[in-house]
Formats: C-alpha cells, sequence, structure tokens
C-alpha cells in the first residue's frame, strides 16, 4: 500500500512539472501578442520549434563532418590558403582524397614557404607554381579545361616572380644565351629552347653562366650553373666518362654523358638524360637539384624552372 501512496505521488509530481512547463509556455506566447493571436496558433509555433530543433541538430551534425574534413586535410587547406584566389577556385574543385596523397610534398613545401617569410603577393605566386603545377605533374586535375585554367594561372604567377630576372642579364650576355639555345633547340625532335628568365634564382642574385635548355620537356643547365647553385667542385675522370661533383653538406654525385643514372654518395637514382652540348656537360635541372638538397620545380609547358630552397 505504502509504495502505491509513493508510486502515484512520484506521477503526481511529473504531471505538476509537465503543467507548469504548459503554463509556462502558455504565459510566455501571450506576452508576445505579435507573434500569436490566439490558441490556433500554438499548432503551428510548435512546428516552427520542431522545425528549429532539426535545423539545429543538422547544423551540430554538419559542424562535426567539416571539422573532421579539416582534421584529415589540415596541411592541404593550409597549403591551399596561401595561394591566389584565382589557384584556390581550381584547387578546391580537386578531389580531396588525391591530393591527401601528396600531403607529404604539401607539408614540406608549406613549412618552406613559411620561412621564407616573403610579402604577400610574392608568396601567392610562388605557392600558385608549386601548388599548381605539382597537382599538374601528377594528373589530378579531373578536366581538361581546369588543367588548362591552372597553367595560365602559373604562368601569371611566373610573371609576377622572374620581373627582375631579365635585368640581371646585359645585352650581349642574353643575346648570346638566346642564340645558342635557339641553336640547339632547332637541332633534334625532343630538343627546345628556353629564356634565361624563365631560370628563376628565386630570393637571390645569381645569373646563368650557360644557355639554357630543354630536352623532351626537362629544362636542361649546364653543370657549371650547378656547380654555382652548389658551391661544389668538379673532377672529370680519364680513364671513362664518368663526372664526379663534390658538393658541402651532401656529398659527392657521379654522373656521365648520356646515362640516365646518378649516383649520389654511391646510391643509384633515376634520372632524366645528362647530355653533353658543344664540349659542356647538361644536367636535368629539378631532378639533379632536387637530389642535392635544394627545391625546385619544372613548368613544361612555359617551359621554366623555379628554384627556391637552397644549401645556404
Amino acid at each position: 500500500m505504502g509504495n502505491y501512496i509513493l508510486l502515484n505521488f512520484k506521477n503526481i509530481l511529473k504531471y505538476l512539472n509537465k503543467l507548469l512547463i504548459i503554463v509556462f509556455i502558455v504565459l510566455f506566447l501571450n506576452c508576445n501578442a505579435r507573434l500569436i493571436s490566439s490558441h490556433s496558433n500554438i499548432p503551428n509555433i510548435k512546428k516552427v520549434l520542431s522545425r528549429a530543433v532539426d535545423l539545429e541538430d543538422a547544423e551540430q551534425e554538419e559542424e562535426l563532418d567539416d571539422t573532421v574534413e579539416t582534421a584529415e586535410t589540415d596541411y592541404v587547406k593550409l597549403c591551399i590558403s596561401l595561394t591566389s584566389k584565382s589557384a584556390q577556385n581550381i584547387l578546391r574543385l580537386v578531389s580531396s582524397e588525391k591530393l591527401k596523397k601528396f600531403e607529404d610534398i604539401f607539408v614540406e613545401n608549406y613549412k618552406i614557404l613559411i620561412d621564407l617569410k616573403l610579402e604577400e603577393r610574392l608568396l601567392s605566386a610562388l605557392a600558385d607554381i608549386i601548388f599548381l603545377q605539382t597537382v599538374a605533374n601528377n594528373d589530378l586535375f579531373p578536366s581538361e579545361d581546369l588543367s588548362s585554367n591552372s597553367q595560365k594561372t602559373i604562368a601569371l604567377a611566373l610573371k609576377t616572380i622572374n620581373s627582375n630576372e631579365l635585368e640581371k642579364y646585359s645585352t650581349d650576355d642574353y643575346d648570346a644565351f638566346i642564340n645558342d639555345s635557339e641553336d640547339f633547340g632547332n637541332s633534334g625532335k625532343k630538343t627546345g629552347k628556353c629564356l634565361p628568365e624563365n631560370v628563376v634564382f628565386f630570393g637571390k642574385k645569381l645569373t646563368l653562366k650557360n644557355a639554357p635548355v630543354t630536352y623532351d620537356k626537362n629544362v636542361l643547365l649546364s653543370i657549371d650553373d650547378i656547380l654555382n647553385l652548389t658551391d661544389g667542385t668538379a673532377t672529370y675522370m680519364t680513364q671513362n666518362p664518368t663526372i664526379v661533383l663534390k658538393i658541402p653538406q651532401i656529398g659527392t654525385l657521379e654522373i656521365e654523358s648520356g646515362s640516365t643514372v646518378a649516383y649520389v654518395n654511391d646510391k643509384e637514382k633515376s634520372i632524366p638524360p645528362i647530355l653533353n652540348i658543344n664540349g659542356k656537360i647538361y644536367l636535368p635541372g629539378e631532378a639533379t637539384l632536387n637530389l642535392l638538397g635544394l627545391k625546385s620545380i619544372s613548368i613544361p609547358t612555359v617551359p621554366a624552372l623555379v628554384i627556391y630552397k637552397y644549401l645556404s
């Protein structure tokens, strides 16, 4: 009997609690006459309140999804944020899952770009070139139109960062480089020329010692220019065509004219062909410099080579 009375008492309390809530709502609604003119509006208001709760729940779920996505693509998004508005619009149309596969490249270059402490205009231009060309090199663009737009954006960015390169050369030196590069470019099917100002020594007051050229879409630099960039020395073997480059902080690089193999501290590395052009050894710029601890990126469609990290 006592348990029955206790149970009824609890039910009465629950009922009173609900009744108080209803009374409170009715009083609140009556105080807002502009929103409620009669009791007939109460069902509609309940629907609105219910819809508001559903929307709030949906927003909370969406925020949770955004949080998860940000956690998964954090560095990729940070890198994209460094680029121009035009590049951002392009990169956001590339699958985040595909970009994620190259996160190591994005992370490494993000840290390099931040350490350079550039003004915003130069930072976004260099970021455009690095990240758009990385996407292009790995065939990540979902359409030809997007790929074409990316190359236009890269070309504009290149104009921003190479604006001072041309004035580094005297008229005589520039004309000589153009002639040499064109002569080589006209010598075969895979050969091509490269304008001196399109080899960008970003952040350095350096100039080329010999004309740049291209072979099979790769920008080639003379061995003299590679040594100048790395403070290295070269030893030419007399018994074979091997050349040994000694690079401070790195060690040795062994190369051979006509070969597609190089040895960095006796470790075999595959690289594009090494050529002998009019008695001068030419090496593939991007592949060789990146093997030696510098950072560079080639733009085959221009053609151009941008060097943006050095050994010292």
